[in-house]
């Protein structure tokens, strides 16, 4: 039921007739639609009914008042409902227990009207806002939990089916690469040159020619979460917020998410790629703070890869950068953002790395 336009109801919880027969006045003045109880035991045979607000006299016959808070506190549905506590006695012991029983204010007795109204005005409106960044963040994550299950399941599908062809594989994991950069222009050409980037830096260092392989495949799942990363954020042309930057910073946990629990070994490593591309050799980045060779040798390939052509791209916020420009900025990552002995042997390299930006 939807409650946005209803007055808001105030529980008074007090033992004394005539404090709940002023405070109810007060409340109804004020537009407000009080219920009352006498004590504890009342108090919560009516708090699960819609209530927006508790006023709770401290001295209570029965229960006591701060552990009918513990007990509110407990539960899921209490856990943020605003209570302010009313005494008689605002001694630093009932003040330290109101904090420690989940409080959200305390008024002495006998109330001043104007700011026992401006306080119940304060935090009505402040529990509004909390209502309503929760329930941003719940359809947020049902949404991510259905994206992520919808994958999963074609995934596990794909997975399963191991007696179709490998090109059949790798062609199915290409378009769910090219899925989650649809809406990001230039992203399909941006996947094909990580992937042959990252086989030239493997190559580059030795690999076996089947590990090669299988990280040139699998590079270019390398940002597969961005599909559960909301469009307004993704496609900002500006700077993203500390909170934006927070949710985008995700699609690694989402990307490995997706991808993992597979018996596929190329499943397997693109969920390794997608978890891990964004740590930094010095510790410094994301997800999980990754340092040296901590990070698996498939993330800090696609690290450098992914780095140069992204420089190379015009981006929402950013244009292009020159070539030479791009392979300076991951010179200077070296030992920083990016495995050193990684980043020597790509530069070496970087005639082959052009031709691969370049098309050719």
């Amino acid at each position: 039921m939807n409650r946005a336009h209803e007055k808001k109801r105030i529980l008074i919880v007090d033992p004394d007739e005539g404090d709940r027969a002023e405070l109810s006045r007060k409340a109804a003045g004020w537009g407000y639609l009080p219920e009352t109880a006498q004590d504890g035991y009342e108090c919560l045979a009516q708090v699960y009914q819609d209530i927006d607000l508790v006023l709770l006299e401290v001295t209570l016959p029965g229960m006591d008042a701060f552990e009918l808070l513990r007990q509110m506190r407990s539960e899921e549905d209490l856990e943020t409902l605003p209570v302010v506590l009313l005494t008689r006695d605002p001694s630093r012991e009932n003040r330290m227990r109101a904090v420690a029983a989940g409080a959200n204010d305390m008024l002495m007795k006998p109330v001043d009207g104007l700011e026992l109204e401006t306080r119940l005005a304060f935090h009505l409106s402040t529990k509004k806002r909390q209502d309503a960044l929760r329930d941003a963040l719940s359809q947020q994550e049902a949404l991510l939990r259905k994206r992520t299950a919808m994958l999963q399941r074609t995934l596990h599908e794909v997975a399963a089916a191991r007696r179709q062809a490998y090109a059949a594989e790798l062609d199915t994991l290409h378009r769910l690469a090219q899925a989650a950069e649809l809406k990001d222009h230039g992203a399909a050409e941006h996947i094909h040159r990580v992937g042959r980037c990252c086989a030239l830096i493997a190559q580059a260092v030795h690999r076996p020619p089947r590990e090669v392989e299988l990280i040139r495949a699998a590079s270019p799942l390398h940002d597969v979460g961005k599909i559960g990363v909301p469009d307004h954020i993704l496609l900002k042309a500006g700077s993203l917020t500390d909170e934006e930057w927070e949710i985008m910073k995700q699609h690694t946990i989402l990307g490995g998410r997706i991808l993992e629990g597979s018996g596929s070994e190329l499943l397997q490593t693109g969920a390794q790629i997608a978890l891990t591309h964004h740590e930094r050799w010095d510790g410094s980045g994301y997800p999980y703070g990754l340092a040296g060779s901590d990070i698996p040798l498939a993330g800090r390939i696609c690290a450098i890869a992914d780095a140069f052509d992204s420089l190379t791209m015009d981006r929402p916020y950013r244009e292009r950068m020159p070539m030479e420009e791009a392979f300076r900025q991951v010179e200077e990552g070296r030992a920083r953002n990016f495995d050193p002995e990684l980043t020597d042997r790509f530069l070496e390299r970087r005639e082959e790395a052009r031709a691969i930006r370049e098309g050719s």
